[in-house]
């Protein structure tokens, strides 16, 4: 698929639930293994790895967006890894999540590694427009030691971080957004 999640698409009215699978090698213009638009989604046990690349603009693994006022779409996803995803094409936001729109995104006991974009190598958050930023929760996180900058809101609303491999910087404002509810390590 060249255009909307090499492997799976996501839409209205419909709920995700992905439990223990793999996602490798998949590519689209937006998100190279899965595209979630405006839909309940849950995704534990499973692996992304090179998904996305050179063509892959947002979210080399997975891109979430919604343009629905005041949708509050839960998203989920825990005990999950994302390796060497790639978002290279301009604007290239986010290797491994991007996301715009009014979700509730919950990211827990999960390792990003190796991901690659233009602009944030790991998570990518838009303001979502006239429909409202999400409210995302980072819980128990390995980032293998790279900085707290690879979190990235733009003009989001709430960001909730703790306890991530990156700290003693983890709490700290990265001059992107300032974390709320951060507990350092």
């Amino acid at each position: 698929n060249n255009n909307r999640g090499g492997a799976i698409i996501a839409e209205d009215d419909t709920a995700l639930t992905i439990y223990n699978c793999s996602f490798s090698f998949n590519r689209a213009w937006r998100g190279g293994a899965i595209q979630i638009f405006c839909t309940d989604t849950s995704i534990t046990n499973s692996l992304f790895e090179s998904n996305g690349g050179d063509s892959t603009t947002y979210g080399g693994a997975i891109d979430m967006l919604c343009e629905i006022n005041g949708a509050d779409i839960p998203v989920t996803i825990s005990n999950s890894y994302f390796r060497n995803n790639k978002a290279n094409m301009n604007p290239g936001k986010a290797g491994a999540i991007t996301g715009y729109g009014p979700f509730i995104f919950s990211l827990k006991d999960s390792y990003l590694y190796d991901n690659e974009a233009k602009e944030n190598d790991e998570i990518y958050f838009g303001d979502g427009g006239s429909a409202g930023g999400a409210t995302s929760y980072f819980i128990n996180l390995d980032f293998n030691g790279r900085p707290a900058s690879t979190i990235m809101e733009s003009n989001a609303q709430n960001i909730n971080v703790q306890s991530c491999s990156a700290a003693p910087t983890q709490c700290a404002d990265n001059g992107y957004t300032p974390y709320y509810g951060c507990v350092d390590k």
